[in-house]
């Protein structure tokens, strides 16, 4: 086999097997989502935050809330795939927890390519800034949180500023970001990077390139046997950021895969890693922290 062929078949293998995964997968989330039980909190969905019919978000708000701190979830699927539906028990979860909950969509390639999608995540943070009150949200106490290419758009989102300042907001009130099972240096092979990135030349498009010492609090959590995102990307993250002196745990769970991470959230199934509580911890740690981030007071 000539070394060309070769490449093209690993490039095939690369892009072609997280889709896999992810059909399986989503056929799952629909039966965990089918049965959650809306006890203890409320949803409000298909919330307008932008002009695009992919500009929709979904608030989880839980009963008795006040000024809660704020949990902004973005879905995974490799920029290509996934809803918000299919992370209802996440949200649901989230709210059951005390937390205000947000669930945004973003455009999908092919409609858009990079950087549209961490824009579109700007757009909904800013959404938040502005409306989450209305929900009894607290928008000086937001933390970003997503799953897999999600991860992705929230870690851009809490390290580049010009994101979110370009929407009229700024990282002044994120409290904290937490990345789930998330790429952070895009080690994967030129075809299917240029497909939905392009060919960056002369800007930082990966999260581990535009840490800085202005980073908010970070909690990366990857499992070890994830073979859809190496754990070496959230090291590599981890280690940029305490270079930086930033506030950073990185967690990794022995055995769980790239999607343990996720469904982890289901109660059932949350023998299979302690996502929930590591998360509620480190909110509960940094959401009232002047010595890890300065009071919000835009």
């Amino acid at each position: 086999m000539n070394r060309g062929l070769r490449t093209g078949m690993v490039a095939l293998f690369v892009v072609a097997a997280p889709l896999a995964v992810y059909h399986h997968v989503r056929i799952f989330t629909t039966l965990l989502n089918s049965s959650i039980l809306p006890i203890g909190y409320v949803r409000h969905a298909e919330i307008a935050y932008g002009d695009d019919p992919s500009h929709r978000l979904d608030v989880y708000v839980p009963q008795g809330a006040k000024r809660s701190p704020v949990v902004i979830f973005w879905h995974g699927g490799m920029w290509m795939r996934g809803s918000r539906d299919e992370v209802r028990f996440v949200g649901a979860a989230l709210a059951q927890s005390g937390h205000v909950a947000v669930v945004p969509n973003y455009r999908l390639h092919p409609q858009v390519r990079h950087p549209a999608f961490v824009e579109d995540g700007a757009r909904a943070v800013a959404w938040v800034r502005e409306s989450i009150s209305k929900f009894n949200g607290d928008g000086h106490s937001i933390f970003l949180m997503g799953h897999s290419a999600g991860a992705y758009i929230a870690t851009m989102l809490a390290f580049d500023q010009e994101f979110l300042r370009n929407a009229g907001t700024s990282t002044q009130c994120i409290r904290g970001v937490i990345g789930l099972s998330g790429t952070y240096t895009l080690e994967r092979p030129s075809i299917f990077i240029n497909s939905i990135f392009g060919k960056p030349s002369g800007i930082a498009w990966r999260p581990v390139d535009v840490v800085s010492d202005q980073s908010p609090p970070t909690l990366l959590l990857h499992g070890q046997a994830d073979n859809i995102v190496w754990v070496g990307e959230a090291e590599a993250l981890a280690n940029r950021l305490k270079a930086h002196a930033v506030p950073t745990e990185l967690k990794t769970y022995s055995d769980r895969s790239h999607q343990d991470l996720l469904i982890a959230w289901w109660r059932p199934l949350r023998f299979r890693a302690p996502v929930r509580q590591d998360v509620q911890r480190f909110i509960e740690l940094h959401v009232d922290d002047p010595k890890s981030r300065p009071a919000c007071n835009s």
